[in-house]
């Protein structure tokens, strides 16, 4: 699986088409890490992808109020009633996720702004494209990444 993904409501994972830009996709032989720093091009393109993740976000959102306010089922059974409360429950649970997730998509887009988008704000090293690729509002390069989880296996966070 190539390309930039998240997972839909069921976990499976999507491709984000209608984002991916043809005219531009970052390589491996272009890290910054190899002295290469982000142009304009480079930026847009990340921002044009954290912006419809947030379209994204926001429009399932939209559609889980409508069809939360336009249910008014009435269920016979019990358990058909606790199974659409299970449902509703875990809807709401992954709304929640993506809340957190939008305040870290719009701190990305503010990182854009500023100019500070792709540095690791633990060590100042530059993150490399892959990992932008697969987490764009990422703070961390992946060494200080892999560094907090080890740290966090250890205190058994």
């Amino acid at each position: 699986m190539e390309g930039l993904y998240f997972w839909d409501d069921f976990g499976i994972p999507t491709r984000f088409n209608s984002l991916i830009s043809d005219q531009w996709n970052p390589t491996t032989d272009s890290l910054p890490s190899q002295g290469r720093r982000m142009d304009a091009k480079d930026l847009q393109y990340f921002k044009d992808v954290l912006s419809g993740m947030l379209d994204d976000i926001l429009r399932k959102s939209e559609e889980t109020i409508e069809d939360m306010t336009e249910s008014g089922e009435v269920y016979a059974d019990p358990a058909d009633r606790a199974t659409a409360e299970s449902d509703r429950a875990f809807t709401l649970r992954l709304r929640d996720r993506e809340r957190k997730l939008i305040k870290k998509i719009q701190k990305a887009i503010n990182r854009i702004d500023d100019g500070d988008f792709g540095v690791c704000v633990e060590c100042g090293e530059d993150i490399s494209i892959p990992r932008l690729k697969a987490r764009p509002m990422t703070t961390l390069c992946i060494n200080c990444k892999s560094k907090q989880e080890e740290d966090e296996a250890v205190r058994g966070d």
